[in-house]
């Protein structure tokens, strides 16, 4: 994790331990940072997730950054890591997300599912 750490600070990138996860991460925010939270799997005991079609099955996909998202109000943007075969490399495709200003806790469970499905 240190050697990932001191490669991503060299990019001007800052690791946020999952100790420090929500503290850290409103701090970038107020700080007017950009940031990234990934949602490739549930991670941790306790950890939430959603059912969903991925790759080839369902999978449980983690709520965490949508929940944040929506509770923070900070704007959203989700992203596609899409591996190319043809020709070789890496495609990202990226589908911005406007913010949501309905507050109710039925509006806040059906943007999570709507944002962690995207």
């Amino acid at each position: 994790m240190e050697a990932l750490s001191t490669f991503r600070e060299a990019t001007g990138m800052r690791l946020i331990s999952l100790k420090q996860a929500v503290i850290g991460t409103f701090r970038a925010l107020k700080e007017n940072r950009s940031v990234l939270l990934v949602a490739d799997r549930v991670v941790g005991r306790g950890s939430m997730g959603i059912e969903l079609p991925f790759a080839s099955g369902i999978r449980p996909i983690p709520t965490g950054p949508a929940t944040f998202a929506i509770r923070s109000g900070a704007p959203t943007i989700i992203g596609h890591d899409v591996r190319a075969t043809k020709p070789p490399g890496v495609a990202a495709a990226v589908r911005p997300e406007p913010p949501t200003a309905d507050d109710s806790a039925a509006a806040r469970a059906t943007r999570t599912r709507r944002l962690t499905g995207r």
